[in-house]
């Protein structure tokens, strides 16, 4: 994470910072201690291109504020309510050596897709908000173990390209931070294709469902032994961009996840019948055409969203993953001035809108192009055969 010059403009601190959600390949479910969010295992993760999906959060620092306010997509949340958002604040101004980390704070961010609908507006949403205060704050410490404290899935979105968040073995989660194991332009090629398969919010959300899972799933703990394996392996074909064996394990350990979930009691449904019909086709388009198309078509749904996206990793043309979360703009810059980007060419997104009320299989369309999810489209998945 860039720093950034010395903000304070008379008595008036402003930064404001982008970051993207990130995909796990190697997914978290489950804590060890869930005040802290100290994960049962480490996960790994692919950082999003910024230009599709980003929050993008200011923070300013008044010596005249009375307490800290914060909204979210221009609603103003309790802050005194918000747990995890005041031990991002402690641990931040305890951190800070600056002259004005008492001030209050006041902190805007907005996410330009849908939040609590399983695209991790929680992890893009903290990561931004612990860089914005870290850069306010004059912080230029790792602030990773901070983010996780707002989510545990925000300290790997504080990195772009590929990342891993170890679980870590000290009790105060001190070792249990994100790490950046290849940079945004290690594997160009890869790109997200993201398929909308339901635009609610999902029934249950990811920390009452991995408590469940914990308290009552036989089959979390074999999960979690065989995770340390799996990431070995998983880095070993990142670094060697073996697609057929990222692939593959990125596949199986979404097949466990899911398995773990089915296996809790009450059972947790993240996959509705659309989005099982099309992990079934792109299997089927695997077996079909996989001696074809060398890098061929892989599935990879992630951990809470199953009810809103498909998420399928595709090999096709060329793109760019975040960069490292760092400030877009910062004080001196008028608010409506373009902000000097740090981060490179943003990765095409593919989008494709899936009508879930048609039964027949006759087309599959694939929308090559930017836009917000909250957009309205007409279906073009209509069907598949």
């Amino acid at each position: 994470m860039a720093t950034c010059e010395t903000p304070v403009l008379g008595r008036v601190v402003r930064v404001t910072c982008e970051c993207a959600p990130n995909i796990a390949c190697i997914k978290y479910w489950g804590k060890r201690d869930s005040d802290l969010i100290l994960p049962l295992n480490s996960s790994l993760s692919v950082t999003l291109g910024s230009s599709a999906l980003r929050t993008t959060t200011t923070v300013e620092l008044c010596a005249s504020n009375v307490r800290d306010r914060f909204w979210l997509n221009g609603l103003e949340q309790d802050v005194a309510a918000n747990a995890r958002l005041m031990h991002c604040l402690a641990a931040i101004r305890k951190l800070s050596n600056a002259p004005h980390k008492e001030w209050k704070m006041y902190i805007m961010s907005v996410n330009n897709f849908p939040t609590r609908a399983g695209l991790a507006s929680s992890a893009s949403g903290f990561a931004c908000l612990v860089a914005c205060m870290a850069h306010a704050l004059e912080v230029t410490a790792d602030v990773s173990g901070i983010a996780r404290l707002g989510s545990g899935s925000a300290c790997r979105s504080m990195f772009g390209g590929f990342v891993e968040w170890r679980r870590g073995a000290d009790p105060s989660g001190v070792d249990s931070i994100a790490h950046q194991l290849f940079n945004d332009t290690h594997w160009p090629e890869l790109e997200i294709l993201i398929l909308v398969v339901n635009e609610g919010e999902k029934a249950v959300g990811s920390t009452p469902g991995m408590q469940a899972s914990v308290k009552t799933s036989a089959l979390l703990q074999q999960r979690v032994a065989s995770i340390p394996q799996k990431i070995e392996a998983l880095k070993l074909a990142i670094a060697a961009r073996d697609f057929g064996t990222f692939a593959e394990i990125t596949m199986k350990d979404s097949n466990q996840m899911h398995a773990v979930c089915l296996d809790t009691y009450p059972p947790l449904f993240y996959m509705n019948d659309t989005s099982r019909t099309i992990v079934d086709i792109v299997s089927q388009l695997n077996v079909a055409v996989g001696k074809l198309i060398v890098r061929g078509l892989r599935f990879q749904i992630d951990r809470p969203g199953e009810t809103f996206m498909l998420r399928t990793i595709l090999f096709i043309g060329h793109a760019a993953l975040s960069a490292t979360c760092q400030p877009v703009f910062a004080n001196g810059q008028p608010e409506n001035r373009p902000p000097t980007r740090l981060m490179p060419a943003p990765m095409r997104w593919f989008s494709a809108c899936v009508n879930t009320s048609t039964s027949s299989c006759d087309s599959f369309c694939v929308a090559s192009r930017p836009g917000l999810l909250t957009e309205k489209r007409s279906s073009c998945l209509t069907s598949i055969r």
